[in-house]
């Protein structure tokens, strides 16, 4: 638990500090900048997505297979390599500091417990509150 609490802070902390830093540039799961009600079907599917099939892909093949795979080479090997593979595979260059403190967290947790269910709820929790809050926000 602990570990979750400390992953999502430090994660927004770099995220906030990076928008402070470099404004006005556009984000991977960047939303509009204005509310619009009549799409709140396309939104809420957006959401899914984001908050539950993403985290649960992006886990079973990071934290998953790539965890398993290099394990072996010991736990900080795996964390460190998940999370950079994870990282670059979200592409966006911008990004790179809060998704690398994610990833590491992530990995973290995933030595930790043992178990990626975790890694998955954390995941989506991070997705799911941060597309919520762009929303409630563009809302204005």
């Amino acid at each position: 638990m602990l570990i979750g609490a400390a992953t999502l802070v430090t994660a927004y902390a770099v995220s906030y500090l990076k928008a402070g830093l470099v404004s006005g540039t556009g984000r991977e799961q960047g939303v509009p900048e204005f509310w619009d009600p009549a799409r709140i079907g396309e939104w809420a599917a957006n959401l899914f997505a984001i908050a539950v099939f993403v985290p649960i892909f992006e886990e079973l093949l990071c934290r998953g297979l790539g965890f398993y795979l290099f394990e072996p080479f010991g736990a900080l090997i795996a964390v460190l390599t998940t999370a950079v593979a994870f990282t670059l595979a979200h592409g966006v260059i911008l990004d790179i500091p809060v998704i690398l403190v994610t990833g590491i967290g992530l990995g973290y947790m995933r030595a930790a417990t043992r178990s990626i269910y975790p890694c998955i709820a954390l995941h989506g929790f991070f997705n799911g509150f941060g597309l919520v809050v762009a929303a409630v926000v563009a809302r204005g």
